[in-house]
This record gives C-alpha cells, structure tokens and sequence, in this order.
C-alpha cells in the first residue's frame, strides 16, 4: 500500500516538473495539443519588410543622387549653349564655372518643398481606408507639439526646435549638392554614409547611448575611408568636394541627433507631421534667402530651362527617402535604413562605372571597402554577440530538454528497481 503511494507521488511530481519544463523548452507534452505554429510569413514578415526597405531607401538615395548630377550636367549644357549663342556672353551669369552648380540654394528650397506631401497620403489613408475619425488621427499627431502628457497640442513650445532641425537639414542638404558638384555621385554617397558613425559619436556624448567597443572601431573605418579619399583628391577641386561631402555628413549627423532628442519615438502620423511641418517652414523661412540670392546674383538659376522632369523625379525620390528614414522603425528594425544607405554606395558606383565611364581601383576602391565595412559595424545592434549565439543556445537547451524527458521517464518506470543504466541514465543528466 505504502509503496504503491510512494509510485504515485513520485510519478505525479515527474509530471508536473517535467511539463512546465517542457513548456518552457518549447517541447511538446503528452496528452496536450500542440501549439499552432505560425506560418512562413508571418514568422519572416519582420526580416521581408527590413529587405524591402533597405532596398527601397538604397533605390531612392542612389536615384535621387544620380538624377541631381545629370540635373546639373544638363544645366551647364543649357548654360554653355546659351552662352555661345550670345556671342560674348561673358555677362551672363549663367556662363560661370561648369564646375559649380550655381543654383545649390534654388534646389535646396525645390527639394525641401516636397517635404509638405509627406502628411497628407498618411490623413487620407487612416481616413478613407481604415475609416478613422478626421479629429482623431489629427490630434494623435498633432501631439508632437505638445507642450505635456495628455495634452492636444495646444501649446506650440516645439516650433523652434522644428525651425532648428530645418537649418541642419537643409545645409545638409546644400552641402550635399554642392559636392556633387565636385566629386563623382559614389564618391559623396559614401562620404555621406560616414554620417552613422558621427551619429554614433554624438549619441554617445548628447544622449548618453551604452558605449560599444565594436562601433569604436567602425568610426575608425570610417575616417580612415575619408583620409583616403582626401589623398586620392588632394589636389584642385576634389579635395574640396571631399570636404564639403564631410560637412554635409556632419551636419546630417547633427540633425539625426537632434530629432532623436527632441522628437524622439514618434509613430507615423506624428513622425511624417513633422515633416510636413519641415517643409511649410522651409517654404516660408528659405524664400527670402533664395529671393536675395537671385536679385544679387550670387546664383543664376534660368528656372525657364531647368529639366523639370528631373526635378520632380528627384524631389519625389528624397520624399520617399526621408519618410522611410523616419517610419523605419515602425515596420522593421531600424538598421534597416541604414542597410539601404550602404545599398546605394555600390548602386552609384555601378551608375558611374555604366554611363559615366569611371574607373575605380587602388586607394579609392579601398577607401569604399572601409566606409561600407565601418556603416555595417555601426549597424550591428548592441547584443549582436547574443544575437548571434542564442540559436545555438537554444539548440542546447532543446538537446537538455530532451535528456530531461527520457531520465525523468526512467525515474517513473523503476521508482523500485533501481537499475544501473537508470542511475547512468539520471546521472548523464544532471
């Protein structure tokens, strides 16, 4: 009688220990349907929408450079055929270096225009398809320039730090194209990429972010890339297109800094809002600057011949770029976008290599090795060592569970036959 209990008690405590064991190994347990498992796409849609926009932001980054330079080729075309036409032209302001592109600040306030189509697809979309009320998606988003919790935007203490970001943003923008001006499009695109490490820099200092001893040596990566773009265009123009590149990924690093600090982790509505909002600042604050350049003649822009199709093209193109950059994170990792910058270096490479005919080898193909390799270390998340080892753990632990299910059967069939392949067996185990 006594041992029959003894059986009992044993086998009921093998039970339960061994099924929250199980359970938490993920091992099914006898007598218990099996969880559903979930299918490929949803198990993946995560890893699918960071592929995508890696490839769309690199499509975007690497078409709206390359559609900048060949707006700027056909304007100096334009330029020089005017100017031969008018027999001295030496007047004109249109017939000045075809080296520098004349009207950076006329394509700066262009381009920083589109920013206001940002919002609008974002209220149409939550409004006619998910049929949410006009008055809610607008006060959920328009609480970004809230002065406190719960508040509906009324107090409108933010606007400054909006019209700040519009200052790094759009010189960051004018440097970029003013480098384009002097460097190849794969040259200044892998500059900019640079900006991730000075990214990581200032968050370390700015905004107190864990110091990763990896990213140190991906910033190293990355000056030393820029040292030898320096060396390869040491002399005449280059060296200063390779110094206004760096500008324009400093700059960049600073309103990335900035937005983290004060916008920090808006949803979509909110994050494209503020867009939009860059870009009605920007049409009101940059006119004046752009009015006096032109009146002064500081730049010549002869908007009656500018390929407006290349304009649109580009303006719609960093749209898309800038609005992935900011909704990333809401549909996938955020180095996703990151991966999209590091897809575009070898997009204008093959764009210059194809239609412009340039050659890269020796010190400027290492200098792309080592801006690309030093973004792809920044990237890395701060646990990638756990990342990268937790499959194999939980292999381990699946082999472990195992091992515990078959000694724990041992121990319940010969409760009072203490055998010695079931004390091997247990001991195996422990």
């Amino acid at each position: 009688m006594s041992s029959s209990i003894a059986q009992q008690s044993v086998a009921e405590d093998t039970d339960i220990g061994g099924s929250d064991g199980f359970v938490e190994l993920g091992i099914p347990v006898a007598g218990s349907s099996p969880p559903p498992k979930p299918s490929c796409v949803a198990r993946h849609s995560r890893a699918f929408s960071g592929i995508l926009v890696a490839m769309v932001t690199g499509v975007t980054w690497a078409g709206f450079t390359e559609l900048v330079k060949t707006t700027d080729q056909s304007r100096n075309s334009s330029s020089s055929t005017s100017g031969s036409g008018s027999g001295s032209g030496g007047d004109s302001p249109l017939d000045q270096s075809e080296s520098t592109i004349q009207g950076a600040a006329g394509l700066t306030y262009f381009f920083a225009a589109w920013l206001v189509l940002a919002f609008p697809p974002y209220l149409v979309v939550n409004v006619l398809l998910r049929h949410r009320s006009l008055k809610n998606v607008l006060g959920e988003s328009v609480a970004i320039y809230a002065g406190g919790q719960g508040q509906e935007g009324r107090n409108w203490t933010h606007v400054w730090k909006t019209a700040l970001l519009l200052v790094t943003w759009s010189l960051a923008l004018y440097t970029y194209i003013q480098a384009l001006a002097r460097l190849n499009p794969a040259d200044v695109t892998s500059l900019y990429a640079t900006n991730h490490s000075f990214v990581y820099m200032l968050s370390w200092i700015v905004l107190f972010e864990k110091f990763v001893a990896i990213r140190i040596l991906a910033m190293i990566f990355s000056i030393t890339g820029i040292v030898l773009f320096a060396y390869v265009d040491a002399a005449g123009d280059p060296i200063w297109g390779v110094i206004i590149a760096v500008t324009s990924s400093s700059l960049t690093a600073i309103h990335k800094v900035l937005f983290s600090k004060f916008v920090g982790d808006a949803n979509v509505g909110q994050a494209t809002l503020f867009l939009t909002c860059l870009g009605l600042l920007s049409v009101i604050l940059l006119w004046p600057i752009f009015t006096a350049l032109q009146l002064t003649g500081a730049e010549a822009v002869d908007w009656g011949r500018a390929p407006w199709s290349l304009l649109a093209g580009s303006g719609a193109l960093l749209l898309v770029f800038h609005v992935l950059g900011v909704c990333a994170l809401h549909v996938t990792c955020k180095e996703a976008w990151g991966l999209g910058v590091a897809l575009s270096v070898p997009l204008c490479a093959m764009g210059d290599t194809v239609w412009g005919g340039q050659q890269y080898t020796g010190m400027k193909l290492a200098a792309f090795v080592l801006i690309t390799l030093g973004l792809l270390l920044i990237l890395l998340p701060e646990d990638w060592t756990k990342v990268i080892v937790a499959p194999f753990k939980k292999r381990k632990a699946s082999r472990h569970g195992r091992g515990r299910h078959s000694a724990s059967g041992c121990t319940s069939a010969s409760a009072n036959h203490h055998t010695l392949r079931g004390r091997l067996t247990m001991t195996s185990y422990m």
